[in-house]
């Protein structure tokens, strides 16, 4: 079972680094910023996109497939795929990037005044912004069109297609006439700044996770998984399982060096622990992250559990859970 998957990830590898070399190759030219294998969270969800392209009237993203033989879609959006001589479900792409901009437009959104300008004395936000869909399967593969619903057929395209279509939609969006907003040239370079700074933050943190499962396909073990899966959640943990990964508390007291029998308060300046020793230790950490100073990292409460999040590349991690004085 390991074997194959190991043959499906080199697959699922190969095919986005193809696809890569399309985007690269012809729109390198062009009036757009592309990123590969970004990687975001919002601290609870965590989403993968294989080729994300922003440009001056929003965004394309463009889920990578590697698909030997044929791919079927019936009247109610179901992706059915050849493997050998038999027939298996496979989670929709569209689904997973309809997701993807969930998470993109929620990343965004949260820093949208660092990013954006203001029109008319009002903060500027994404809305009006053309989200499109690209799903590039491999060049071998054959995708039944007489089937599949219309405004599916129109989002899946052979590899070596993604790039001309990407020149069509962004023709589409402009023009003197045209009633979509845009980014200024500013607004541009600090989206795409902003989201390498993730993506550079992000490490491959995501991929790793062995606690990451499908979200279309939550019950799929390590052995069956497909990893060119682009949206990924972890899985549920009971309050004591929580309690256990962190039992080792990132903050230690100051005056003794311990990080037990530590308990979580508010004050004057903020959040911090109460050691044993009746020594007071603030909770404020750098980032674990990207090493950002404490200053731009927030610390959160619930329960008895304490969090940092950092607004430089928006990560969020577990400080200690601590019972209240």
């Amino acid at each position: 079972m390991m074997k194959n998957y190991n043959i499906r990830k080199q697959a699922g590898d190969k095919q986005e680094s193809d696809v890569a070399y399309q985007l690269d190759r012809l729109l390198k030219k062009k009036e757009c910023k592309i990123i590969h294998d970004l990687r975001l969270t919002d601290g609870e969800y965590n989403a993968q996109i294989d080729h994300l392209i922003i440009h001056k009237y929003g965004f394309v993203i463009i889920e990578s497939k590697s698909i030997k033989g044929s791919v079927t879609v019936n009247q109610q959006g179901e992706w059915t795929r050849s493997v050998g001589n038999r027939w298996e479900g496979m989670p929709s792409p569209i689904k997973q990037v309809e997701m993807q901009y969930k998470m993109l437009n929620a990343v965004l959104e949260g820093s949208a005044p660092q990013l954006l300008g203001k029109w008319l004395g009002l903060q500027k936000y994404l809305g009006g912004r053309i989200n499109d869909i690209i799903i590039a399967i491999s060049s071998n593969a054959i995708f039944d069109r007489k089937e599949a619903p219309k405004g599916t057929s129109e989002l899946v395209l052979k590899t070596e297609f993604v790039s001309d279509h990407v020149n069509t939609l962004m023709k589409r969006c402009g023009g003197v006439l045209s009633s979509h907003p845009w980014f200024t040239d500013k607004e541009f370079a600090n989206i795409y700044e902003h989201l390498i700074h993730l993506k550079e933050c992000s490490g491959n943190e995501v991929k790793n996770d062995k606690n990451i499962v499908s979200l279309i396909s939550p019950t799929l073990n390590e052995s069956e998984r497909d990893d060119s899966t682009a949206v990924v959640w972890a899985k549920p943990q009971s309050s004591n399982q929580v309690r256990a990964k962190i039992k080792k508390a990132l903050v230690q007291c100051k005056s003794c060096s311990s990080s037990d029998d530590l308990k979580g308060a508010y004050g004057k300046f903020g959040y911090y622990i109460q050691c044993g020793c009746g020594t007071n230790t603030s909770m404020k950490l750098d980032c674990i992250s990207c090493s950002a100073p404490k200053s731009k990292v927030k610390i959160k409460k619930k329960g008895q559990e304490y969090s940092g999040n950092c607004s430089a590349c928006q990560h969020v991690f577990q400080i200690g859970s601590f019972k209240p004085i």
